[in-house]
């Protein structure tokens, strides 16, 4: 499987009216990580930034418009993309994986929207894995004991795992490292148990 682990710091928390401002990513193929871009993207409404959202992520309105333009960095994305799927085969798509992946997702889609592309569906698998489902199911069954929230930093310190929190390159390895340690033993239990036997 082709996994598309992601992480955004936006510009607020509206989708299609507030924009990506650094989008993180990790490809793994066939098990295997391969490649880990961190792309910084100037927003195509500064005045549009909820600077409550820029002082979480520790930047000024000044910094963000001095990334690359939006269309020069999405360009950079579909070449990316188009370089690891086939996007008329509809069984070759990446399936996203992050934290609270949702909220990601639907703002990867709303850039695809802004920039006129119509393929999203092509790439990506419209199901996620999401890392916090799976954090959230062992928390109610009691198997994180003494864990006190749910937030990446929290859980990522619990498994003893660096995070620099509301940055996403360190969110997405962050996920990454947890994904592997946490949830890839149970989706591999999963593969080799015959259902059957249930």
């Amino acid at each position: 499987m082709k996994l598309f682990f992601m992480d955004t710091e936006t510009t607020g928390l509206t989708k299609g009216f507030h924009e990506i401002h650094q989008l993180s990513l990790i490809i793994q193929m066939l098990g295997v990580e391969t490649k880990k871009y961190d792309i910084k993207i100037r927003p195509l409404h500064p005045e549009q930034c909820d600077l409550e959202a820029l002082k979480i992520a520790d930047k000024s309105i000044e910094e963000i418009s001095s990334y690359t333009e939006g269309k020069v960095q999405f360009s950079r994305l579909c070449n990316l993309l188009d370089s690891s799927i086939d996007k008329y085969n509809k069984a070759d798509k990446f399936a996203i994986v992050g934290y609270n992946v949702g909220f990601d997702k639907d703002f990867l889609r709303e850039w695809f929207i802004a920039n006129n592309h119509q393929y999203f569906g092509s790439y990506f698998f419209h199901y996620v894995f999401d890392v916090y489902s799976f954090v959230s199911a062992a928390f109610l069954a009691g198997n994180l004991p003494g864990i006190v929230n749910l937030k990446l930093s929290t859980v990522a310190e619990y498994f003893k795992i660096h995070i620099n929190a509301h940055d996403a390159m360190s969110d997405i390895e962050a996920t990454y490292e947890l994904f592997q340690k946490f949830v890839k033993p149970y989706l591999d239990l999963l593969h080799n148990t015959d259902m059957g036997e249930l």
